[in-house]
């Protein structure tokens, strides 16, 4: 009996075997740019090694996947270079009926793509009629890398010397419905979520959003989005206070050489002048930066709004550019802060081999010495 167990079990261990994928890459990214005032372009270099693996169960629809990497960065700023190594997924994917399920640690993104943007150690679920598609999930984030994924936190401080510098800990936990046919062609959507720090003072953030997006009827190859957030954060034992995020984007596709042109406007609620006040400034979760200067702001206290175009003038080719006019929105000045443009390249040389070079520059209104400029060169070599 016990000997037709393990031949049973050796019979499916093979067949996981045979079926097992794996692959990896090979990149360097070189940036030389302003990082002080007059201080002239510096360089940052990022070596990496990148390895996954691809396990499937019963059929193609079920399986394990798990990627990992090591990063050398070198920083012409910094006396010694940093050494970090991260598991950016691991992550098993099970279909059943009308479910989806992820558990482990992969990537999600919030209906703003500013708000929670990151990877995370958890569990989704996601439940999909013709109608409708419905989703909850929760993620861990005291595991994570920080020197791979930053959070805004008050309090943290992450600790570049280590190999593997673990997160400010945070519960997120959301719900999210979409309805693909809400008004015809019309999708909308809506999302609470809410990010609970575990650990120091309390910090509970509380998010609801809104978006919707679909065609415009009047130009074939036009359509838009309309996204809408609003926080309610409470920091240790200060009053409940309410921030907003908006976006707006209309873009078009005029069908030649897959072209996008797009006008984007984004605004976040900075600091009022009472602190009294119930507004607060926007603070997202995963930290990002909105404009590319000196100071590298998040996006809070900010609106800036602009064009962007992209086109692939040959198959393996993309080019793109975007411009925009930036404003501080702290104390209710809507005060223009200045102007910034970026362009860029990426062309898919081989199947394997990828180059791409982007230029971009930021011009500050009244202090030159926030002016930036960063021109960045990338390669990587799959196998």
């Amino acid at each position: 009996m016990k000997k037709s167990i393990l031949t049973v079990s050796a019979f499916f261990v093979a067949i996981s075997l045979s079926a097992f994928d794996f692959g990896g890459s090979l990149g360097n990214i070189s940036k030389f740019e302003d990082t002080f005032s007059n201080d002239g372009l510096k360089l940052n270099q990022k070596n990496y090694a990148s390895v996954w693996g691809q396990v499937p169960f019963q059929d193609t629809k079920n399986y394990f996947f798990v990627q990992g990497r090591f990063q050398h960065e070198y920083d012409a700023d910094k006396k010694d270079s940093i050494n970090a190594l991260n598991l950016d997924n691991a992550q098993f994917v099970f279909y059943k009926q009308n479910f989806l399920f992820n558990v482990g640690r992969f990537y999600y993104s919030d209906i703003s793509s500013i708000i929670y943007n990151q990877s995370g150690d958890g569990a989704e679920v996601q439940f999909q009629l013709p109608g409708i598609k419905a989703s909850a999930y929760g993620f861990y984030t005291g595991l994570l890398n920080s020197q791979f994924v930053t959070l805004n936190d008050f309090d943290y401080i992450a600790d570049e010397d280590k190999l593997y510098d673990l997160c400010a800990k945070y519960l997120i936990a959301g719900l999210k419905v979409e309805l693909p046919s809400f008004l015809g062609e019309q999708t909308l959507s809506a999302e609470i979520l809410n990010a609970c720090r575990l650990e120091g003072k309390n910090y509970n953030r509380l998010f609801a959003e809104g978006k919707l997006e679909g065609p415009i009827s009047v130009l074939n190859g036009l359509f838009y989005d309309l996204t809408a957030a609003v926080e309610f954060s409470k920091y240790d034992d200060q009053k409940f206070k309410i921030a907003n995020l908006s976006k707006a984007r209309i873009y078009f596709y005029p069908g030649v050489k897959d072209t996008q042109l797009s006008f984007n406007a984004v605004y976040t609620t900075g600091e009022e002048k009472d602190k009294d006040s119930s507004i607060n400034a926007f603070s997202a979760i995963t930290s990002s930066t909105a404009v590319n200067s000196i100071e590298e702001p998040e996006f809070s206290g900010i609106f800036k709004t602009g064009l962007s175009a992209s086109i692939k003038p040959v198959k393996n080719l993309l080019v793109a550019a975007n411009a925009d006019a930036v404003f501080n929105t702290n104390k209710n000045k809507n005060k223009y802060s200045g102007f910034q443009y970026k362009a860029l390249a990426n062309w898919q040389i081989l199947s394997d081999l990828f180059a791409g070079a982007e230029l971009s520059q930021f011009f500050d209104k009244d202090n030159s010495d926030n002016n930036k400029t960063s021109i960045s060169l990338k390669a990587i070599l799959t196998f």
